[in-house]
């Protein structure tokens, strides 16, 4: 009785010491992304994300966190009035561009023009097949590289502690297009054909830098779906993606598919059409993943501040 039983600070209940081993492990953590990352504001994102990390609900939660650390690496992004003029001269070029590939390439007399394909233009077929030669290339070096001379001109105006690794960003990007479309040009309109390895890997880390700018530079939430053009632009890549792995290998896995769900079938439509259905689909959500991000250009949060 009358016995002092206040706990002493050198020990712990265990609950504490797992709780410590825990808090101890995350800084471990925190101090890894430190490392990798090189910035301190990333890394306490990240911490606040895990220590909040209780369960599954929060869990999912704290994932969502850490991916939205990890897609800011630059930080907040603010534009000049000058970059967002740049910027928009760059954005009515590159939708020229777009527009008018379709005219120049199927009516005539522009499909005759510059040794285009004339009577057998193909339909459907991708960008990369109609501007490879043609009135559509011609309209690629007048519209297309100015818009990037200017979008380039917008980058290296910036003056933020971030403006390096927005730039470097910028740069790669318009040469992983440069040798996607100028460069190394289509041969034959067909995923990951054997005369275009460095097309078709361009243009994969060309549509990548896509989302990289988004949301990087332009402020436009490209993955949890609050800007109406990120989430078209998110959507119609994927679409695009899925339909050109269908395509590759000679239509490999569309020949399986096709032979699982239509053989035999009330339903069944013949193979001929079935592939200009799956051409036809990837033509359009090419198109409209490029439309979505140019006519998004102007609505993030970095250009709209």
């Amino acid at each position: 009785m009358g016995q002092d039983r206040r706990v002493s600070p050198t020990r712990r209940r265990p609950c504490c010491s797992a709780a410590w081993s825990t808090y101890r492990c995350r800084e471990a953590d925190l101090n890894g992304i430190r490392a990798i990352f090189g910035s301190v504001d990333l890394a306490r994102d990240v911490r606040v994300s895990l220590v909040r990390a209780s369960g599954p609900t929060s869990l999912t939660s704290a994932m969502r966190g850490v991916f939205e650390a990890i897609a800011s690496p630059f930080g907040e992004v603010r534009l000049s009035p000058e970059q967002v003029f740049y910027m928009a001269l760059a954005q009515r070029l590159f939708m020229t561009n777009i527009i008018m590939n379709f005219p120049l390439y199927y009516m005539p007399p522009f499909k005759y023009w510059c040794g285009g394909d004339g009577n057998n233009a193909k339909f459907p077929c991708s960008i990369s097949w109609m501007i490879r030669k043609g009135a559509p290339r011609c309209s690629t070096f007048c519209t297309w590289l100015p818009g990037w001379v200017f979008l380039l001109y917008a980058a290296f105006l910036h003056e933020q502690s971030n403006a390096l690794g927005i730039q470097a960003l910028v740069l790669s990007m318009f040469v992983s297009g440069f040798i996607t479309c100028i460069a190394f040009p289509i041969r034959e309109d067909i995923p990951m054909g054997s005369h275009d390895t460095v097309h078709d890997i361009g243009a994969m880390v060309y549509v990548a830098h896509h989302l990289l700018l988004s949301e990087w530079f332009l402020g436009v939430d490209c993955l949890f779906g609050s800007n109406l053009h990120g989430l078209g632009f998110t959507v119609n890549t994927l679409v695009c993606a899925a339909v050109q792995h269908l395509r590759k290998n000679d239509n490999r896995l569309a020949r399986h598919l096709y032979g699982r769900w239509f053989c035999g079938s009330p339903a069944q439509i013949r193979y001929d059409s079935y592939l200009y259905i799956i051409e036809l689909v990837f033509a359009v959500t090419e198109n409209c993943l490029f439309i979505f991000f140019v006519s998004g250009m102007s609505s993030g949060s970095a250009v709209g501040s």
